[in-house]
Formats: structure tokens, C-alpha cells, sequence
């Protein structure tokens, strides 16, 4: 039995003396391999840390008395950013943008705590001062839109687009869309009211088909 095994331990042995350039390649090809999959799920692990701290920058709407005249239907709302997070967040940017609206920005006290302003009129770039510290549960609002809805209304559809975020996190994208079609119905409809419009335009979900129904089925 002793010289059974003693047999295959020198079998081995020359095997393993004969083949090591093969045996260096594997190990070599084992570590890369191994280190290709830790930085994968370190990715996966940042990209969901990412995701969460992204998350609880949350953006609500203010909504301030709309009007109306023979012309009109008009609307002022303000977008309102909460740090939701347990830090105090520095390099907050906001960017917006739309098209189609007869639109209207108004500053308010808190843009002095951001940089940048209006690029033309319907679009903006903000980024916080290096001095401001986002704290948490605070509120940031440094900007109304006024939009006037033509009764009349031109043959195009409108967008609005929000995006923020943080440094090292997942940027936020709010882009809402109205064809002309579903502008006519709304001006069509018997409720104008400001509610009923961020509600039409999808302000008040996350969920891009709830609005779509609520389009459909309101009148």
C-alpha cells in the first residue's frame, strides 16, 4: 500500500514539475478572474449605495393660486427639494429645462445659495455654493415656474425636465410630456385648476402609465 501511494506521489510530482508553465497560466488566469468579480460586485454594491442616498433627495411642488383671463389659463408652481438623507450634502445641482410652454422663471431668496441662472429664459443650471451645506430634512426651493396655457391653443406638444442630484449618487430625472391632443383636452375639460393640471402633466406620481390613465379617463 506504502508503495502504492509513494508510486503516485512521484507520478504526481513529475507531472507537476512537467507541466508548470500551464499550471502558471491557470493560476494567473484564477486571479484575474477573481479580481475581475470582486470589482464587479464592489460596482454593484456602489451602484445600489448610489441609488438609495439618490432616492431620498425627494422633489415636491408647491402650488401657488393659479388665474385666468380671456386669453389664459395660468399656472405657478415651484419645485421643492427635501434632503431626505441623515448627512449634510454638499454640490447640489438642479438642471431644468422645457419647450412648448409660454414659460416664465422666477428667483426666489434661496437662488442666492446656488450658482448659475438662467441660460434663456425656459432653461436653468444650478449648483450649490461651496459655503452651503444641504442639511437634513431641509428644504430647498430657489425657483417658481409661471406657465400661461393659451385657450387658443398652438398645434404643438410641451415638455418640462428636472434633473438633480449629488455627488457621487445617482442622478433624478423628472421629464414630463404633453401632446397637443392631450393639451386640448385638458383646456377642453370643465376643471382648470392648478391641481388638476400638475396632476394632467403626472407631477404628482412616479408612475408614468398612472398619468396616462388619468389623461384618458378625466374630463
Amino acid at each position: 500500500m506504502d508503495l502504492y501511494f509513494s508510486d503516485h506521489f512521484k507520478d504526481f510530482g513529475d507531472w507537476l514539475n512537467n507541466n508548470q508553465g500551464i499550471l502558471s497560466a491557470i493560476l494567473f488566469i484564477l486571479t484575474i478572474l477573481l479580481a475581475w468579480l470582486t470589482g464587479f460586485f464592489q460596482w454593484i454594491r456602489n451602484e445600489i449605495s448610489r441609488g438609495k442616498r439618490a432616492s431620498k433627495i425627494i422633489c415636491a411642488w408647491s402650488l401657488f393660486p393659479d388665474k385666468e383671463d380671456n386669453d389664459f389659463f395660468e399656472y405657478k408652481f415651484a419645485p421643492r427639494f427635501q434632503n431626505k438623507t441623515d448627512e449634510i450634502i454638499k454640490d447640489f445641482w438642479i438642471n431644468f429645462a422645457s419647450s412648448g410652454f409660454e414659460l416664465a422663471l422666477n428667483q426666489t431668496p434661496q437662488i442666492s445659495l446656488f450658482d448659475g441662472w438662467n441660460v434663456r429664459g425656459d432653461a436653468l443650471h444650478l449648483t450649490s455654493k461651496d459655503s452651503y451645506k444641504f442639511a437634513p430634512q431641509n428644504f430647498l426651493e430657489p425657483f417658481e415656474i409661471i406657465i400661461k396655457l393659451r385657450k387658443k391653443l398652438p398645434e404643438h406638444g410641451a415638455w418640462l425636465y428636472i434633473s438633480y442630484g449629488i455627488p457621487n449618487s445617482k442622478k433624478i430625472e423628472l421629464n414630463y410630456r404633453l401632446t397637443y391632443k392631450e393639451l386640448k383636452k385638458f383646456i377642453d375639460g370643465s376643471d382648470h385648476s392648478g391641481q388638476k393640471f400638475l396632476k394632467y402633466i403626472g407631477m404628482t406620481t412616479t408612475n408614468f402609465w398612472k398619468a396616462k390613465m388619468f389623461r384618458l379617463f378625466s374630463n
